[in-house]
């Protein structure tokens, strides 16, 4: 069966992108950052970068959003 919502868009839009990270410690590079930064801003959403860490039992999760300067 398919459902169809109703309503105010901003309420029912997700407002992240996420990337699941193998470590807290994977590498990260520069360009990655840049590339996951850009398709967040032309999604016009804020970039999650997640991780699980088994010592702790616990998510590291952070955010990237561009900043406009000038």
């Amino acid at each position: 069966r398919l459902t169809c919502v109703v309503g105010d868009p901003l309420r029912y839009h997700s407002h992240f992108v996420a990337s699941v990270l193998e470590s807290a410690d994977a590498l990260l590079r520069p360009m990655e950052i840049v590339a996951h930064g850009r398709l967040s801003t032309a999604t016009k959403k804020a970039h999650l970068f997640c991780a699980w860490d088994e010592d702790k039992q616990d998510a590291d999760i952070f955010s990237i959003e561009w900043a406009g300067f000038g």
